[in-house]
């Protein structure tokens, strides 16, 4: 016997050989893209649009993008597996795990119920729902069916006669009525219990409401409608799939198609022919829903969560048609027939919905076939493979040769006018005329074969060369146009459209297309948005929006934003690209004229490497859902966050996660977002959905998003955070504000310091202009007193000497004299800044001393530092303590009748102390005192310092000075 997978393949393989490929796009996402697990038992749609999966590995919350796990903390609970997920309308979520129900809310603890459990077989969820008056059903395939009602769980009650267990699946009609079916039994919820309704077969069941009234039943392999009037009838039969197999749920979606998940039969659509399957990864489906978009929703065992809706794009794939080869050109003639030129030159047609392969030399007059094109009167024109033509007229062909040509080059492109005159691209020429009567069109030199032609609405023909030139025919002669607004980049044109507003649209190979209009071409790349710069077709649909075939796969754009973009009025253009996301992968367009047809039904022909490519463009432009939009996580210097109102300081990076919750064609929603605070205008969100800022400074913000659809729908709502950044220290505004205080404070003290140095600086002026003063009056008093005195004496005593003729006065004279010279040098040296030393006033002091004492002949101890310090002394300083010493010296000499005086100086780090001590007779200090010790005190007092004079009669006498230092600044100039 077959294993089950294999008859189930075989099963859905069947229909699809009597059909051409389904017109339903699946795409399942499985763990390798983030589902916590492949094996999903229930899926919902959260209130903000967010998807919920409910797996065997947990809960997970989906965008279209990415997954997020949903954490559940229940204690006692093993395992993180998910069995059933309910999101209510007061933005509670129910979950169901094991054999406990739990509610959770936005800020609030999980909240746990224990379930009764009943000993029953069977323990798959089937329904979870909430009714109208906030009750929540919970039912199970094995017969328990529990409803919730103000946070108590109870089994439900029945009318008599019908089983505690009878429910394998319950639902909620149109009506907001609650029914249960089981093995015989439907039954309805009526005055606080379930009563038998009718009888079913002795099936487990699955049922849904039914848009025209009354209830789908699932029963087995057999599909039930359940009106109040008509009873029970059989709607159908999955008989295509194996044996075995049963069906688990029904969902009706908003447009009345139904859809049938099995057991081990996959996924059904009820057709008005019976039943098309739709194939997924799994055979198994458990639970069926439709999101806000319209797109259905299967939960498998082991398939993952697929989302399934109507293709866009379809790979060509009817029987004896063109699908094993790529097509150089097609086109549709008046009668609706379709004719293809295949790579392989091979010519088909589909006439009365049937395709035939034309064989060369007996359907058709050629052997192969380059190109077909279809003329304006019914006429179908084919380029043979020898350069010439073939007509079809409906009835018969008919060659009709061109002029003659030894090199036989191809023809690259037809086109027959409004006026019925055919014009052919045929090599490095174009002809023009009719059979018989041809007529060459130069073109300029090196602009290359021409292998695009068209007729615009005024009635101008227009080439464009694989060289990259646009042509314009003129007079009878092809010119230049465009010329350097295409670009250096342009390496040829692939495709000419006329648009409704008579401007013409350029397919190039490398700068994307062009629109020339006015006189002037205008660039649309992928700077603007396009998916690809090289565009080889382009064609309207009867909508009027653009679409194109491109190295990138096939797009669509709305007329009206192209227009916008290349008239500067907008920064770029909402591209839907279709490719991969259709299932077709690799998809590239064949660079071919004409390369695109509308057929009867409206449908896009592309012509592409991979064959032949059908759009179905009624399918694009049907999600009118505008996208909800969140933010979901902040991070902050790379670590993760709540969302909060305040962050920082020091945010070095700021990464916010983004969504859009759009799922019909996620890959092209686009998202922006805008922070306010710092972003003047919005910013395209980068594909990863993320939103990046480095080095956020200090301040207030709002970050704000917004989305469009797939199909340029906008968000109705924006997502917002408002937040803080807060400052270091250093950038707090009262920080700057006292930093600003005390730098004006500093400026203001240092103003005052300024003035106060100047004032300073101005009173040291003052008293060095006063200590010069004082320093002239000094020496001029000196000089009066000691040197004038002398002078004067000199002179007295030379005009004695001189009158009396005799010479007893001379010894009066020399020592008058002498004293002069003394006093002199006495005065030099108190006034030179050379001696402002205490080295040289102590030189100077012993010196002195030494020779007064020694002319008296009196000893002289001199107790003096080896190697006193350096120290500045000014000259009034030191001019006052030579007197004092000398004043001392003399009266010891003159008075103190001494054989002996010391002098002792020792320099402090205070000051100065000497000591003069004579061995004389002393004096009575209680008696007069003379003038020279008053000089002395005085002269003492006068430098800040102390003098103690200790005599007795018959002691001798001993002079202590203490003189503080003198302020070390420099002295005043002479």
């Amino acid at each position: 016997m077959l294993p089950r997978a294999i008859l189930f393949l075989v099963a859905l393989l069947l229909p699809a050989l009597a059909h051409s490929e389904p017109a339903w796009l699946v795409r399942a996402w499985q763990s390798d893209d983030g589902l916590p697990n492949n094996d999903v038992t229930c899926l919902a749609q959260a209130p903000d649009g967010a998807m919920l999966f409910a797996t065997r590995g947990g809960l997970a919350r989906f965008d279209g993008w990415r997954f997020r796990d949903v954490p559940m903390n229940v204690s006692g609970h093993g395992g993180s597996g998910v069995n059933a997920v309910l999101p209510a309308r007061d933005g509670t979520r129910w979950l169901v795990a094991r054999a406990v129900v739990v509610r959770q809310h936005p800020g609030q603890p999980d909240q746990v119920m224990e379930m009764p459990v009943l000993d029953v077989g069977g323990s798959r969820e089937t329904a979870f729902f909430e009714d109208t008056h906030g009750v929540v059903w919970l039912c199970y395939e094995g017969g328990r069916f529990h409803r919730i009602e103000k946070g108590h769980i109870e089994q439900v009650p029945v009318a008599p006669g019908l089983a505690p267990t009878f429910a394998s699946c319950a639902t909620l009609d149109a009506r907001g009525d609650v029914w249960a079916s089981g093995p015989r039994v439907l039954a309805r919820w009526r005055e606080g219990r379930f009563e038998k309704v009718a009888t079913l077969p002795n099936d487990r069941s699955a049922l849904c409401s039914a848009t025209t009234g009354g209830l789908w039943i699932g029963a087995g392999k057999k599909l039930l409608h359940y009106t109040e009037t008509g009873g029970v009838a059989e709607a159908g039969e999955l008989t295509a799939t194996p044996a075995g197999a049963r069906i688990t749920t029904l969902r009706e979606d908003r447009h009345g198609r139904l859809w049938l998940g099995t057991f081990g039969g996959g996924l059904w659509l009820r057709t008005p022919d019976g039943f098309q399957p739709v194939p997924l990864p799994n055979a198994d489906v458990w639970w069926l829903e439709e999101d806000r978009e319209g797109n259905i929703w299967a939960a498998t065992a082991g398939g993952g969560a697929c989302r399934i809706r109507p293709r866009v794009l379809t790979t060509f794939d009817e029987p004896g048609g063109p699908h094993d080869e790529a097509a150089r050109a097609l086109c549709t003639d008046a009668r609706g027939d379709l004719w293809v030129a295949t790579q392989n030159a091979r010519l088909f047609v589909r006439r009365d919905g049937a395709w035939r392969l034309l064989a060369p030399g007996s359907d058709w007059p050629g052997a192969k076939a380059v190109r077909v094109t279809a003329g304006l009167n019914g006429n179908v024109w084919i380029a043979n493979g020898d350069g010439n033509l073939v007509r079809w007229d409906g009835n018969a062909f008919e060659p009709l040769p061109l002029p003659p040509d030894k090199a036989k080059p191809s023809i690259f492109a037809l086109l027959e006018a409004s006026d019925g005159e055919l014009w052919v691209a045929r090599g490095f020429n174009v002809w023009r005329g009719r059979p018989g009567n041809w007529r060459d069109i130069p073109m300029p030199a090196e602009s290359g074969a021409a292998q695009v032609l068209v007729q615009d609405t005024q009635g101008h023909i227009w080439a464009g060369t694989v060289g990259g030139f646009l042509l314009r025919e003129e007079n009878g002669r092809f010119v230049r146009v465009a010329e350097e607004e295409l670009g250096p980049a342009c390496n040829g044109i692939r495709a000419l459209l006329v648009a409704p507003d008579g401007a013409l649209l350029i397919g190039t190979q490398g700068t994307g297309i062009a629109r020339w209009s006015g006189g002037h071409c205008r660039l649309i790349t992928r700077d603007q948005g396009l998916p690809h710069n090289v565009i080889s077709q382009l064609a309207f649909d009867t909508q009027g929006r653009l679409w194109a075939g491109s190295d990138a796969g096939i797009f669509m754009a709305p007329l009206d934003q192209l227009v916008a973009v290349a008239e500067g009025r907008a920064p770029t253009l909402q591209v839907t690209v279709f490719g991969r996301s259709e299932g077709v992968s690799g998809l590239q367009a064949n660079a071919s004229f004409p390369g695109t047809l509308r057929d009867a039904e409206g449908r896009l022909w592309f012509a592409t490497r991979n064959g032949i490519v059908i759009a179905d463009p009624g399918v694009v432009g049907g999600n009118r859902v505008p996208p909800p939009v969140a933010i979901e996580t902040m991070r902050v210097n790379g670590a993760l966050m709540p969302p909060t109102a305040e962050i920082g300081p020091g945010v070095r990076q700021l990464e916010f996660e983004l969504s859009a919750f759009s799922f019909t064609a996620p890959e092209n929603v686009r998202l922006f977002h805008r922070l306010d605070g710092l972003d003047t205008d919005w910013v395209a969100t980068p594909p990863q959905r993320t939103a990046d800022y480095a080095h956020l400074p200090p301040g207030d913000y709002t970050l704000r998003v917004r989305a469009e659809n797939n199909d340029g729908i906008p968000s109705e709502h924006e997502a917002r955070l408002a937040f803080a950044v807060r400052p270091f220290l250093w950038q707090t505004a009262w920080f700057r504000y006292g930093l600003a205080a005390a730098a004006l404070g500093a400026a203001a003290f240092l103003a005052h310091l300024a003035a106060e140095r100047r004032s300073q600086r101005q009173a040291e002026a003052l008293r060095r202009e006063a200590a010069i003063e004082r320093e002239r009056a000094r020496i001029a008093r000196d000089m009066h007193d000691q040197l004038g005195t002398s002078l004067t004496r000199i002179s007295l005593l030379s005009d004695l000497a001189q009158s009396e003729n005799h010479s007893r006065h001379l010894p009066q004279l020399v020592a008058t004299a002498h004293e002069a010279v003394t006093a002199l040098d006495e005065i030099v040296w108190a006034v030179n800044p050379r001696h402002d030393t205490l080295a040289s006033l102590l030189e100077y002091l012993g010196q002195q001393t030494s020779e007064t004492l020694q002319a008296a002949g009196i000893r002289c101890r001199l107790e003096f530092p080896d190697h006193p310090a350096p120290r500045a002394l000014s000259a009034d300083f030191r001019h006052h303590l030579f007197l004092i010493v000398r004043e001392a010296v003399n009266n010891a000499v003159k008075h103190a009748r001494a054989t002996e005086v010391r002098l002792t100086v020792e320099p402090h780090p205070a000051g100065l102390h000497l000591m003069i001590a004579d061995d004389g007779r002393g004096f009575d200090q209680n008696g007069t005192i003379g003038n020279g010790l008053a000089n002395l005190r005085e002269r003492t007092t006068d430098l800040g310092g102390t003098c103690q004079i200790t005599s007795t009669p018959g002691s001798g006498t001993t002079l202590a000075l203490r003189l503080p230092w003198p302020p070390e600044h420099p002295q005043p100039p002479l």
